[in-house]
């Protein structure tokens, strides 16, 4: 929480800065992400091995929600910067049920970024703008893991936080269409998560399920596929 706090008054320190000057804007990107998580998969499978029964992951880390607002301003008709702040979610989810109990496993991964990015127009013919992009960000990585082993002889509720910070670096193409007052598009690419070590600030104790080997780390592992359906609202333009 202390991290979400200094992310947010970041943003917000930002923003009073940004739309000062002329040719402002706000824009809104929300749609899809892949996640690599290799690291994650593999821990998930670590404990599932630690069942009594066979337990299949249900949903394993799938495409999900990436979401980013970014405030900007136009250097010129070729040129845009600005700063962000991004949110990206995804999880695994494994689930066993029979007549003596069930098992469920959870986990949920969340990344908080801000950072700064460039837009460089590439191709500009009436009102449509393709632009090539480039995010640099810093994230806060939260990976929250649930497991509930409940049976007619046993029960085992454990939970798990662990946390990075790590760099991150989207590359793309835009494509929008410029109205009078705001811009409608697309926008996608490729993020690169320079992986971090995930480090746990939870007591661990020798019989917890989630445990993990005392040589075993954890990378975040977060990059892949960006796409979104993308919104520009320009606050102040030049005259």
């Amino acid at each position: 929480m202390r991290m979400i706090k200094i992310i947010l008054l970041s943003l917000t320190m930002m923003i009073s800065t940004q739309v000062t000057g002329q040719s402002s804007g706000l824009s809104i990107t929300g749609g899809l992400g892949t996640y690599d998580m290799s690291d994650f998969k593999y821990y998930h499978d670590v404990i599932l091995d630690r069942m009594p029964v066979d337990v299949k992951a249900g949903k394993y880390f799938p495409a999900y929600t990436n979401f980013k607002i970014n405030l900007l301003r136009k250097k010129s008709e070729k040129i845009r910067y600005g700063i962000l702040y991004g949110y990206s979610t995804t999880g695994a989810h494994a689930n066993y049920t029979d007549y003596s109990g069930y098992i469920n496993f959870d986990q949920i991964v969340t990344a908080h970024q801000v950072g700064l990015n460039i837009y460089y127009s590439l191709v500009k013919v009436a009102n449509i703008d393709i632009s090539a992009y480039g995010d640099l960000k810093l994230s806060y990585i939260n990976d929250e893991v649930n497991l509930l082993v409940k049976t007619n002889y046993y029960f085992n509720n454990s939970n798990i936080k662990f946390n990075a910070i790590s760099p991150f670096a989207e590359s793309g193409l835009e494509a929008i269409v410029n109205l009078k007052k705001a811009s409608i598009g697309i926008e996608g690419g490729f993020l690169h998560d320079f992986s971090r070590v995930m480090d746990t600030d939870d007591a661990l104790t020798a019989d917890a399920l989630v445990n993990m080997s005392a040589t075993e780390e954890i990378q975040s592992g977060m990059s892949g596929l960006r796409v979104g359906l993308k919104a520009i609202f320009w606050l102040s333009q030049s005259p």
